[in-house]
């Protein structure tokens, strides 16, 4: 009696798909998606970025779909992991944005929208100073600015004009301009 070599390599794996295997699955295909296999190397780092990122979003989706015991310790981690993404990088201040947007929308009492949103807001200020705050306060000591050279017009630094520095090229030129750049993007 003799093994063929794929019948040996998948005798013990069941073909039933979980959870956990869909993940898996879904995870190998991220890490060798076009978009990912571009980034590596480079000095984006939106991947290592996004990490934090999702963490806060699946923790978000844990506490929504299943009311837990510790709800508030929850909210209060992904509000610190949303704000390492920042300390790492700013630009990720959008997502945190969209996400605090979303707890507001999906919870309903008002009571628990300011709670939560208390929460949550507290923990990425925790985020934020944990990963960038040593580089927040090396820049103010050497600058006077924490976010230099950005934000300039707000904390007038003396190393730069008093001008907000930013490439207004791709901004919405109106209300209408902004609703369709999604589309634009496309």
């Amino acid at each position: 009696f003799k093994l063929q070599p794929f019948q040996l390599s998948f005798r013990n794996i069941s073909l039933q798909i979980t959870p956990f295997k869909v993940s898996i699955f879904l995870g190998i295909a991220a890490l060798v998606a076009p978009m990912s296999i571009m980034l590596m190397g480079t000095s984006y780092h939106d991947n290592l970025v996004s990490i934090p990122l999702f963490i806060s979003i699946l923790l978000i989706v844990m506490i929504l779909q299943s009311p837990h015991e510790n709800q508030s310790l929850l909210l209060i981690l992904a509000g610190i992991s949303a704000g390492i993404s920042f300390g790492l990088k700013m630009t990720s201040a959008i997502y945190i944005i969209a996400v605090g947007l979303t707890l507001f929308i999906v919870v309903r009492e008002w009571s628990t929208k300011i709670k939560t949103g208390f929460q949550f807001t507290g923990g990425v200020l925790v985020g934020i100073m944990t990963s960038g705050g040593f580089w927040y306060v090396k820049m103010w000591k050497s600058y006077k600015n924490p976010f230099f050279p950005w934000f300039n017009n707000i904390f007038h630094s003396p190393e730069l004009l008093d001008i907000n520095i930013r490439d207004a090229r791709y901004l919405p030129t109106s209300f209408l301009d902004g609703l369709l750049y999604p589309i634009y993007f496309m």
